[in-house]
């Protein structure tokens, strides 16, 4: 009863046996000479999925601001610099291995390293990606295709040079 009228933040467990955050609140209630609890559970599962979007989205927002202004007016001269901590601070904040941009050469058989960053942990990629070490990948460059992978399983199976490259 000292509770009344407090709103918590309890775990809930379905009959599924799955559980989920709820918001409890408890209110007194009079019936004629009987004084009642009353005693209402909400799910607030959206509510706090909505919450962490919306944090993770101005993280995110603030990360891009940051970037940005690191490359706002700067001397030709820092870019190669600049652009090398630019993907050091993007790899960590997406918790990647690596990133690189690579130059696609004007016979459009090969890639070269423009630019990459790679965890301490993660050796650093070939200097030059030809047709014939990557021909699934180079494929999607030249279509215009996006690729995207979270893990290396997630290629497909004609990816199978990529897939080892990667590993």
């Amino acid at each position: 009863v000292r509770d009344v009228g407090v709103r918590s933040i309890w775990c809930g467990l379905r009959t599924t046996g799955e559980t989920f955050p709820c918001e409890v609140s408890i209110a007194e209630c009079h019936i004629g000479d009987t004084r009642e609890l009353v005693i209402r559970v909400r799910d607030i599962t959206e509510r706090k999925q909505s919450a962490k979007a919306a944090r993770d989205r101005a993280e995110f927002e603030r990360f891009l601001f940051h970037l940005s202004r690191t490359f706002i007016a700067i001397p030709e001269e820092s870019i190669d610099a600049n652009m090398t901590l630019g993907l050091a601070r993007v790899g960590t904040f997406l918790e990647m291995d690596r990133v690189t941009l690579l130059e696609l050469s004007r016979d459009r058989a090969a890639m070269s390293v423009a630019y990459s960053w790679s965890h301490p942990d993660i050796m650093a990629p070939s200097p030059v990606l030809t047709v014939q070490m990557q021909p699934w990948w180079v494929g999607q460059i030249l279509r215009g295709d996006v690729s995207l992978a979270s893990r290396v399983d997630d290629l497909p199976q004609e990816a199978a040079a990529e897939k080892e490259y990667l590993r």
